[in-house]
């Protein structure tokens, strides 16, 4: 046995869920990863005093019933 067999490089981080999806779906990663940033961004960027535009998260939270159940049918011309 040498000595670059003895000696170890540390703990290894085990990312098998990002590697298989990378695996499975290769040019899916970077869109997503780059999407959440955008999204950091832009949140981080509407917490700033006097900013207008609200951020993601408030646009989720003011449209959730709209994005669950987006055919909904209250009659008459009241549709989703």
């Amino acid at each position: 046995m040498t000595l670059a067999q003895k000696h170890s490089t540390g703990p290894k981080v085990d990312n098998s869920f990002l590697s298989s999806l990378q695996k499975q779906f290769p040019e899916l990663v970077p869109p997503v990863i780059t999407l959440l940033i955008f999204l950091t961004i832009w949140q981080l960027f509407s917490w700033t005093p006097g900013a207008t535009l609200p951020g993601p998260i408030q646009g989720i939270q003011d449209t959730w019933i709209l994005i669950l159940y987006p055919f909904y049918d209250k009659g008459g011309t009241d549709k989703g």
